[in-house]
């Protein structure tokens, strides 16, 4: 089946002034309204809401280019006069011809005397509830939790009802309304089914009185929860839109009721209309009407029986319907039964609606159809839960914890046997795969066949382009030297790139940094640091970051409640220590070595709770401050945290070091400087949706060194400068604030894998750092 997340549908929406503006409104005012429209072009009236033009981004450009015109100018010198328009009396096909144009991206429906009554558009299919954005493109999951009459007509067991559904995290109560009108006069004459005096009786003792249905409602009003009401009559109706509900629910039974439905729509409030007891068909043309209506509208999958049976459940359609409505699609619950509901998630249900209750045991219809109060904060997580890891139907890209699983279980080419030099290469008998995925891969064993070894080679060994003549080309990035005013713009901080032991003189050789960051592996500690040449050393200034996850699994912890990972911490924090001081000794660093410390407070399946977050900030702190004497020969440099931690090949989740105020408080108390680690603390501020750049400075007064590097997720770290989401134009604008700028900072580009082709890609960070530097400076 199609489908339907990246198709777009024609919108007709009646908030104008989400897309107008007025005549009297200055250049500069529609570019701010421009961020209400979301970019799409905007309508100009008068105070009568009378069309008078136009005002696209284009246009706004196009005035600005005369250098004569002001940002202060009347938007009446800019605007189009003879934009695109409709009246409400054309035919919607007039519409839709009006946008199959790429240049017109929006058109005003007028009346005869020019008033404009709404804006049409293509959109994505969506649903917005009190500012819930409820699309295709994202993952909110809409969680209704329906009240109905599991209140058995008490406002205490009401209540109940509504502060679980408020501490489970619900998005949305609901109630359902009656009036004196909604049942004919069968419940007088008697000539009634037993169904319908059994729901008649059940009604009438489940009833709340008037008084009691303003308190609830209030009520739910103040607990900072969406409120929707269904309602079951036009009298109804009005009372359930006096309580001002933020959406309408359409019962199954009602699907039919094109009067109901257009009392409903003339409300201007997002319609959510269940599917139960209905064919085909009539959901179609229930569709075609509420298009005509102009009404935002959703439909719910149903089946109408309390319980419902599994087999009736057909999840399979909740796609199916959102197909032929072109609509957003969801599920509302008669099951009973928590799986079914969140099983609906999976099959594609945004809205998901079922009833709760204190008892499922208790008398009446929909109780035995519920779930049960102590049920619904796991059934809230699990759907959460579902939700995110529906991720997006995009072409698939490696994630950033599988890109680092692919290197250690990877596979790259070696040979297979001994051979000499001379030898001329068979693919087949000469090559084979074996980890780390580090070096050449497989896709590129063509470009061996038949080339001639340069040099002895043994069994194992990787293969690399400098073993043949006539691929030495390709085994190399021609790097070309950083230029001298990318140099003098860098030395507004002491810049550095990241070694290892391994490719410290080549990347010294290459960069000429006056810093180095020497990462430390856990058998780098018996590394014989006497057989580096200490030329390259002389006269840098030198940061060890020290070692997190060892390789025989041990993770440094310093904010463990267990004391047997405390004591081993401090083991390898000595052993650190030697290492440390093993340098000092050997190469006479610049200034005092500096130590960035990952230092702990992770848990392994989800997040802790504040109370034990407030008891691992207390042993952090004291365990710091024991380091920090064992250490006194250096400057430990505690590193911010990201919220989610890669930890042997898997996720974690961290719960110290990660936001500003924790930073800081650490910093108060501990009189430590931070490494500030860019794409961890952007990671962190997307997923608590605070601001990163208000964090940063905040936190530049503590901070004594600099990880530069681009990230555009909560979960996605070490992208290269400008590759990411960071706007690092801001960021260079902040860090080289006169107040911070007054003392050295030290910072390196902490680029994933940017030491591959010869440090390509720290080159590409620190020249598009020195340019965002050069630009601030002058």
């Amino acid at each position: 089946m199609e489908d339907i997340s990246y198709k777009k549908i024609l919108k007709v929406d009646k908030s104008i002034m989400n897309f107008c503006i007025e005549k009297n409104k200055t250049v500069a005012d529609a570019i701010q309204a421009f961020f209400a429209s979301k970019g799409l072009p905007l309508i100009v009236i008068n105070a009568s809401y009378e069309l008078i033009g136009s005002l696209s981004n284009g246009d706004i450009r196009k005035f600005l280019s005369d250098p004569k015109s002001k940002i202060t100018d009347p938007i009446s010198k800019a605007l189009n006069r003879s934009p695109h328009y409709a009246f409400d009396t054309d035919d919607i096909s007039v519409v839709k011809h009006e946008l199959s144009t790429e240049k017109t991206r929006l058109v005003p429906i007028i009346t005869k005397n020019r008033k404009v009554i709404s804006i049409a558009y293509l959109t994505d299919i969506s649903l917005n509830i009190n500012q819930k954005d409820i699309t295709y493109q994202n993952n909110l999951i809409y969680l209704i939790a329906e009240i109905g009459v599991n209140h058995n007509g008490n406002l205490k067991e009401a209540y109940e009802l509504v502060d679980a559904a408020v501490e489970a995290n619900f998005d949305a109560v609901k109630l359902q309304f009656r009036s004196n009108s909604t049942y004919s006069n069968v419940k007088e004459t008697g000539n009634i089914d037993l169904g319908t005096e059994y729901i008649l009786e059940e009604l009438k003792r489940t009833s709340l009185n008037s008084e009691e249905e303003k308190k609830l409602c209030r009520y739910i009003r103040s607990k900072q929860i969406d409120f929707i009401g269904t309602p079951f009559d036009d009298d109804a109706l009005e009372r359930l839109y006096s309580y001002q509900p933020d959406a309408i629910k359409i019962a199954s039974c009602d699907l039919t009721n094109h009067s109901l439905l257009k009392n409903c729509a003339n409300k201007n409030l997002p319609l959510i209309i269940s599917t139960g007891m209905s064919n085909e068909t009539e959901i179609i043309q229930t569709k075609q009407y509420l298009t005509e209506l102009e009404v935002d509208h959703a439909f719910l999958h149903c089946n109408s029986t309390y319980p419902s049976p599994v087999e009736d459940a057909r999840l399979k359609y909740i796609g199916r319907l959102a197909y032929i409505t072109n609509a957003i699609s969801g599920y509302s619950s008669h099951d009973g039964n928590k799986y079914i509901p969140l099983a609906a998630i999976g099959a594609g249900a945004k809205i998901i609606e079922l009833h709760i209750t204190k008892d499922k045991k208790a008398k009446g219809t929909d109780h035995a159809a519920s779930l049960v109060i102590d049920e619904l904060k796991s059934f809230v997580k699990s759907a959460r839960l579902i939700a995110k890891a529906l991720g997006s139907s995009n072409p698939r890209v490696p994630t950033q914890g599988e890109l680092i699983n692919k290197v250690s279980l990877g596979k790259s080419l070696c040979y297979k046997r001994n051979l000499k030099k001379g030898t001329i290469i068979n693919t087949e008998k000469d090559f084979i795969l074996r980890s780390p995925g580090d070096g050449i891969t497989s896709t590129r064993l063509n470009e061996f066949i038949n080339k001639k070894l340069t040099k002895d080679v043994n069994y194992l060994d990787k293969v690399d382009f400098t073993d043949f003549e006539n691929l030495v080309n390709l085994s190399t990035n021609i790097r070309k030297e950083l230029q001298d005013d990318q140099r003098k713009s860098l030395s507004q901080f002491e810049w550095g790139v990241p070694v290892r032991y391994r490719d410290m003189e080549e990347m010294i050789s290459l960069f000429k940094p006056p810093l180095i960051e020497i990462h430390l592996s856990s058998k780098d500690l018996g590394f014989p640091l006497e057989n580096l040449n200490h030329k390259y050393m002389k006269n840098k200034s030198i940061i060890l970051h020290a070692i997190e996850q060892y390789h025989d699994g041990f993770i440094l912890d310093l904010a463990s409640n267990r004391q047997d990972i405390i004591d081993e911490s401090f083991l390898r924090i000595n052993e650190l220590n030697e290492h440390a001081k093993k340098i000092n000794t050997l190469f006479q660093p610049k200034q005092k070595i500096k130590i960035v410390m990952n230092c702990g407070g992770f848990s392994r399946t989800n997040f802790l709770n504040k109370e034990e977050v407030q008891q691992r900030e207390v042993l952090l702190i004291d365990n710091l401050i024991l380091a920090k004497n064992k250490l006194s020969e250096f400057e430990i440099l505690p590193q911010s945290m990201p919220p989610f931690p890669w930890h042997q090949g898997g996720r974690s989740y961290h719960n110290l070091l990660r936001s500003t105020e924790s930073l800081i408080s650490l910093n108060q108390q501990t009189g430590l400087n931070i490494c500030l680690d860019f794409s961890h603390t952007y990671m962190d501020c997307l997923y608590t949706k605070c601001d990163f750049y208000q964090a940063l400075e905040s936190l530049m007064p503590i901070t004594s060194h600099l990880h530069i590097s681009d990230s555009n997720s909560s979960s996605n770290e070490g992208l290269n400068i400008d590759e990411g989401s960071i706007d690092f134009e801001n960021v260079f604008n902040i860090i080289l604030n006169k107040d911070f700028s007054k003392r050295t900072i030290s910072l390196i580009p902490e680029v994933w894998q940017g030491h591959h082709n010869n440090g390509e890609g720290f080159q590409i960070a620190l020249e598009r750092m020195s340019r965002y530097i050069s630009e601030q400076v002058s």
